[in-house]
């Protein structure tokens, strides 16, 4: 799926002003990317009332990050309760025909609006620029929208919340704590990430192909996999695992390395949260390594910080590059495209959602359309976005449509969807 620049987008505005702020280095680290929500069939409120309660979010400050606005590629705006003037802008009014409402939102988006919504009849569409959160804002802000259009107050998860949350965090799990840094530097001694196969690059495509689709592992299945996994292993790392499995037994050459996508709120002092993006990955072995060990690699790695401290070190490399001239390109052809590494699962567990299952449903739980992605696919990687809702287990998968086949990762999907339980078990077996 492509992300074409439709002739009405609205070009981020040259001069910057009082209210401008540059976008932190840990958003920057996102840049490029949409996550996308899409829902129904809900009993919504109409735009206009949608766009009121954006505004009364809005107005609970700046961290809350729905009165936000692109000022330029580095910088946001702060309008606050001024966002009122885009409402029209922010929710619009789709065809009733139109299948996905994140399509026609892919192809009407507004290029300094980050977040923007399409209502397609009873299905709602979101799309929204990475750069402005993750899905601690992307998962709550449709169910927070209807609630607050239909008179209930602005939910408490917009309040009281921190707009620097990596210094922050960085100051609470380490400050002037000798052990916690000595601990660290044993974890990275003894577990280096990447190597050949993570640094070899897949094609450089201009306008990267997304392919996206769901699986989903119903209650049965989705009860005996909890059972199987309580003890021994938390559910993302475990989901990791039966991914590997599944797609090598769909025929797909896997990675023998996995990303898991850590939310790093764990490390903010208590009674802290921020909207801000604030995630990072972990890297764990998908070979070599069965439940147990893949358990004790995740708590360790959790323990010490080495999430927090990978996006510390992120963070850092997208400022130094933001002050970096860019070097002027040497001009060659390239020879051809490079033969592509194994593919890299990544997993991204965001548990039970009940902003999701509280949302106006009007269909009983196994006719409701709940789709999550993130746009365009990286390359060489089959990403996975886990969500519980109604004891079922959703699984949204990504990848580029030049790098695997879609017959066979659907084949993988569901493998999945049919027995986890026995992925697993053919994982550990494999070690």
């Amino acid at each position: 799926m492509t992300r074409p620049a439709p002739d009405h987008a609205r070009p981020p505005e040259p001069h910057r002003d009082s209210t401008a702020r540059a976008v932190s280095s840990t958003d920057r680290l996102l840049g490029g990317t949409l996550i996308g929500v899409g829902l129904g069939p809900l009993d919504l409120p109409g735009h206009a009332e949608l766009g009121d309660a954006l505004v009364r979010i809005a107005a609970m400050g700046p961290a809350t990050r729905v009165g936000l606005v692109l000022a330029d590629e580095g910088h946001w705006r702060e309008v606050g309760v001024r966002i009122a003037e885009r409402t029209g802008e922010i929710f619009r009014v789709a065809p009733a025909s139109v299948g996905d409402p994140r399509d026609w939102l892919r192809e009407h988006w507004i290029e300094d609006l980050p977040v923007q919504f399409a209502i397609a009849g009873d299905r709602l569409g979101m799309l929204m620029d990475h750069r402005l959160s993750d899905a601690s804002l992307s998962a709550m802000l449709p169910l927070a929208l209807i609630d607050v259009a239909r008179g209930r107050p602005v939910p408490s998860a917009f309040g009281n919340l921190t707009e620097r949350p990596l210094p922050t965090a960085l100051s609470a799990t380490f400050g002037t704590r000798p052990g916690r840094w000595l601990a660290l530097a044993d974890d990275f001694r003894r577990y280096r990430a990447g190597g050949p196969e993570a640094a070899t690059p897949g094609p450089r495509l201009s306008v990267p192909s997304t392919r996206q689709l769901t699986a989903v592992v119903g209650p049965e299945q989705f009860a005996r996999l909890r059972a199987h996994c309580r003890g021994r292993i938390a559910l993302g790392p475990a989901l990791a695992l039966v991914a590997g499995a599944a797609m090598r037994a769909a025929g797909l050459a896997v990675s023998d390395r996995a990303e898991l996508v850590v939310d790093l709120r764990r490390y903010l002092p208590a009674g802290e949260h921020t909207l801000a993006n604030f995630i990072a990955g972990l890297e764990i072995p998908l070979a070599g390594a069965g439940v147990a060990a893949v358990h004790e690699r995740v708590n360790q790695a959790l323990a010490v910080g080495r999430p927090l401290a990978t996006a510390a070190l992120g963070a850092g490399r997208a400022r130094l590059a933001s002050r970096l001239p860019s070097l002027p390109s040497s001009g060659r052809a390239q020879a051809g495209p490079a033969a592509l590494p194994p593919g890299r699962i990544s997993m991204s567990s965001l548990g039970r959602l009940r902003a999701f299952e509280k949302l106006p449903w009007t269909v009983p739980p196994e006719q409701r359309w709940a789709a999550a992605h993130t746009e365009p696919g990286a390359s060489g990687t089959l990403g996975f976005i886990a969500i519980v809702m109604d004891a079922r287990l959703h699984l949204h998968l990504t990848w580029r449509a030049e790098e695997f086949d879609r017959t066979r990762v659907a084949a993988g999907a569901a493998l999945i969807a049919a027995d986890p339980v026995a992925l697993l078990e053919d994982a550990d077996r494999r070690c």
